[in-house]
């Protein structure tokens, strides 16, 4: 319910803005302050209120999915001095945990907070590639998710992205790509062709 209220609100301050121009000019607003209203505008909005969206639903969705599709979670707590010792650790604790040619979906954990999810077909090489750089060094803990089917894991990968919040990732996919099995991209999406429909801008 909450998400609701914030989703209306900040659909009637949008739709406020639209037209405060033409409520203005017939003496149904007062005059103020001009309120500038553009395609940069829109799209913030726009991307408020996608993000409105996914925290209405997305805890139900990534539970729901990842029941279904994904085998239980396993996790290693990085250790070793330096990286290059990290990362040995990390391969041969891989090769005795995960089985072989499985693909999964992997994320990085900081400070207690999500910084990265990757997707991989079935070895180690694309986790250990992050333990050079600078942005994964402190990093505490890997968690693997193992997929029972690999049709499945984009969507996990990016469902995972929308429910952690990874800071690396920062759900780029969403708006740049739009991942058409994710339900949250699909949701995404809809919102924005909805809004670019109504909210529309004049060509001369």
């Amino acid at each position: 319910m909450k998400h609701s209220i914030t989703f209306k609100k900040a659909l009637d301050k949008l739709f406020e803005d639209r037209t405060r121009w033409l409520r203005s000019t017939v003496g149904l607003k007062k005059q103020g302050k001009p309120s500038i209203f553009n395609r940069q505008k829109l799209n913030k909005e726009i991307e408020k209120l996608q993000e409105i969206a996914s925290n209405a639903i997305i805890r139900k969705v990534f539970s729901s999915e990842f029941k279904k599709n994904v085998l239980p979670k396993q996790s290693w707590n990085i250790k070793g001095r330096g990286w290059e010792e990290e990362q040995n650790n990390f391969k041969k604790w891989f090769n005795n945990t995960i089985p072989k040619n499985k693909s999964y979906i992997y994320t990085f954990w900081k400070d207690h907070h999500c910084i990265y999810v990757g997707k991989s077909g079935g070895n180690y090489w694309r986790p250990a590639s992050h333990f050079n750089k600078t942005d994964f060094r402190g990093a505490h803990r890997i968690d693997i998710f193992l997929a029972k089917s690999p049709n499945q894991v984009s969507k996990l990968e990016c469902l995972a992205m929308h429910y952690f919040k990874s800071t690396l990732n920062k759900v780029k996919a969403s708006h740049k790509k739009w991942t058409k099995s994710c339900p949250i991209c699909v949701i995404h999406k809809d919102i924005e062709t909805e809004l670019r429909s109504i909210f529309r801008f004049r060509k001369y």
